[in-house]
């Protein structure tokens, strides 16, 4: 995956443009660190033994975890430990840790298989990786991993590669043309969210993105997660 990775920015370059532009990657902070992982593991310390959890949640492994999230079917991902009855309940939950706990959870959550892939891409590619960042304790995090954080970035203009979680990173930056932009690999990037189902259909931001000559490449942010099946949760 890393040469892929390598050679795809590679073929793009063109000698008559700037070589600058052809230097730097941007990705975002949350397609580096899982805070949705993070989210979960705040949850999981704070609510022991609840009512409102699944009991075998609390058994989850890391890596079964990844995989629940990966092929989930709800934005929320607290949806993959809560009980049924209260999956009506979640989505201000969620949207309260985000405002309130967020450094809490940033500091419980996972490095993506993708910030080995970047440090490696920096490290032997020679690139520039620049990470977004909206807080210190998340430009800290980055600096530890050797890349260089940045506040958020309204022209791109300076980048040919984006990687990112998911098209809405880029909130209202979705004007431009001639990147190559990475994205997770997960079911929520996609309107059908069946495992397994041919012809998947791309979200429409994504499909956007490929109407205005950009390259969309789907990546996935973990190893393994293919490897386990749906039925095993210890």
């Amino acid at each position: 995956m890393l040469s892929d990775l390598i050679h795809e920015a590679s073929i793009q370059v063109d000698p008559t443009r700037k070589g600058r532009e052809f230097k730097n990657i941007l990705c975002s902070f949350e397609s580096l660190f899982d805070i949705d992982i993070g989210c979960i593991a705040y949850i999981l310390i704070s609510l022991k033994d609840s009512k409102y959890i699944k009991p075998e949640a609390y058994n989850y492994t890391p890596l079964f975890v990844q995989y629940k999230l990966v092929h989930r079917d709800t934005l929320n991902p607290l949806s993959i430990i809560f009980k049924d009855e209260y999956k009506d309940q979640i989505d201000n939950l969620y949207i309260e840790l985000l405002e309130k706990k967020r450094e809490d959870i940033i500091k419980l959550s996972y490095q993506t298989y993708l910030a080995v892939l970047v440090d490696q891409l920096r490290i032997m590619g020679g690139y520039t990786i620049e990470v977004e960042c909206d807080s210190e304790l998340e430009k800290e995090k980055v600096s530890e991993l050797g890349l260089s954080p940045v506040d958020y970035q309204e022209n791109l203009d300076e980048y040919f590669t984006l990687i990112l979680r998911s098209p809405k990173d880029l909130k209202d930056r979705l004007q431009f043309t001639g990147k190559t932009v990475y994205l997770w690999n997960t079911s929520i990037n996609y309107f059908d969210m069946k495992k397994g189902v041919e012809n998947e259909i791309l979200t429409d931001e994504i499909i956007a993105l490929m109407g205005q000559k950009n390259v969309i490449k789907m990546i996935d942010p973990y190893q393994y997660t293919e490897e386990l099946d749906d039925n095993k949760e210890d």
